[in-house]
């Protein structure tokens, strides 16, 4: 006699194996254990804002694809790099989740911690000034009036702040984008040359930043 027995296929298990770590050049790295009965076609990273409010973001949060486990039993750390060093959302207070999936689109979540995302290593100071203001405007456009004084009160002495004239032009070009801003993609031009303006001037590519 032929015995069939149907065995439930269970939702895949993913967990984060310590807290994320963070290295010099503003990547960092994951690790994590997961599995399945059947195994994984998938898993990632998901990211949203710390805070809980749903505020508008002018670009959609991270998305982090994670490496499947070799280790089926998921016994064993797997360890994936992330690098989100030029993304604008780097810096900012966030809860990340872990989701892996398995072939029927089931889905296992980890736990949810909250940690500040890492980024780039800027050592002088106007050009963190720029990053942290692109963040901002990034994340809250709503609240633009806040980044627009910050970059006129940078405009008010620049014997003290912009010395190098390429880089006082660039700075009011900036101010003046974002005060004129009239819908998103305004918003996210003057966030894209706040980037170019931090890299220009920690770099000192004084002669392209005039």
């Amino acid at each position: 006699r032929l015995v069939v027995e149907a065995i439930p296929d269970k939702p895949p298990e993913i967990a984060l194996a310590g807290q994320p770590e963070a290295n010099a050049r503003g990547t960092f790295v994951l690790a994590y254990r997961a599995k399945d009965d059947y195994g994984l076609t998938g898993a990632e990273g998901v990211v949203e804002k710390a805070d809980g409010v749903r505020r508008r973001s002018l670009v959609p949060a991270p998305q982090i694809a994670l490496l499947l486990p070799g280790d089926a039993e998921g016994e064993t750390d797997t360890r994936t790099t992330v690098d989100l060093t030029q993304h604008p959302w780097a810096g900012a207070r966030v809860k990340l989740t872990l989701v892996a999936k398995d072939e029927a689109e089931q889905e296992g979540r980890s736990e949810t911690i909250t940690f500040t995302l890492p980024q780039r290593p800027f050592t002088k100071p106007l050009a963190k000034a720029l990053v942290e203001q692109r963040r901002k405007l990034v994340v809250d456009p709503d609240d633009r009036r806040r980044i627009q004084t910050a970059l006129d009160a940078l405009l008010i002495e620049p014997e003290m702040f912009t010395r190098e004239w390429g880089v006082f032009l660039g700075l009011r070009t900036g101010a003046e984008r974002l005060r004129t801003a009239k819908t998103d993609d305004d918003l996210r031009e003057v966030a894209d040359w706040l980037w170019t303006m931090a890299l220009q001037i920690e770099e000192g590519d004084l002669s392209e930043a005039e």
